[in-house]
Formats: C-alpha cells, sequence, structure tokens
C-alpha cells in the first residue's frame, strides 16, 4: 500500500478570514438588521396612529352629519362610546353675537362635536341654522 501523503503547506496571506474579521462582519450585520427592523417597527407603529386619527376624524364628522336629522338642532349635550372604544361628544348651543341681534326667522347654532381614543382628539366647530316660524325666535 502506498501512501500518498503530501504535507500541507501553509496558505497564502489573504487567502481566508480570520476569527476576528468573520465576527466583526457578524456584529455589522446583527446592527444592521436591528436598524432595520427598528425602522418597520416605528412605521407600523406611525400607521397604526394614522389608522387612529382617520378613524377619530369620520365619527366626528358622521355625528355632526347627524345634526339637525337624528339630533335635533336645539341646545343640548350628547356623549356616547362606540363598541370599539371611541368616545364622541355633541354639544349644541345658541349662537349669539353681544352686538347684534340674531334674525327672527333664522335661529343660529353653535355646533361643537369632539371624537376620541386614547391620546388622539378630534374636534369639529360650526354653524347651524334653524328656521323658527315664531316671531319670538324659538325653533321648533
Amino acid at each position: 500500500m502506498s501512501s500518498d501523503r503530501r504535507p500541507l503547506r501553509p496558505a497564502p496571506p489573504g487567502a481566508g478570514f480570520t476569527l476576528l474579521e468573520v465576527l466583526v462582519a457578524l456584529l455589522i450585520l446583527s446592527m444592521s438588521l436591528g436598524a432595520i427592523f427598528g425602522v418597520f417597527g416605528s412605521a407600523a407603529g406611525m400607521a397604526e396612529r394614522v389608522r387612529t386619527e382617520r378613524s377619530v376624524a369620520a365619527l366626528a364628522q358622521s355625528q355632526l352629519a347627524r345634526v339637525g336629522r337624528e339630533i335635533p338642532l336645539a341646545p343640548t349635550l350628547i356623549e356616547g362610546t362606540t363598541a370599539d372604544g371611541f368616545t364622541w361628544k355633541v354639544d349644541i348651543e345658541p349662537y349669539r353675537e353681544a352686538d347684534k341681534e340674531p334674525p327672527r326667522t333664522l335661529l343660529p347654532f353653535r355646533v361643537a362635536v369632539t371624537a376620541a381614543r386614547g391620546t388622539h382628539r378630534f374636534s369639529m366647530v360650526t354653524l347651524r341654522l334653524a328656521v323658527s316660524d315664531d316671531p319670538s325666535g324659538s325653533a321648533h
């Protein structure tokens, strides 16, 4: 039996990676992946905040649309909570300017609507007119 054993010769300089180079490369890779996952996490959180803010604004708009239809245009304060945790408030009060007498046939009302969920809050304020047949200026 012949043995073709050749002696191992040393690798030329720069022919491979040292353990230190591999560890540094893994460290750089792990830091890069951590930064990338952090960006994805904050983007997901931002998307959720935007979704909640849109929902709060839509709830406020829908409550404002109810005023004069389902909610009578008269001085009142109505509050409620939706099944998914949003709160809302509709505050209707007569609108009077100190130096002007309101018209007898139209009664202006200040309508303020607020909707909220957690730290997200959205408010809207507008004026609505109610028609009065009574010359004394009361709404019907």
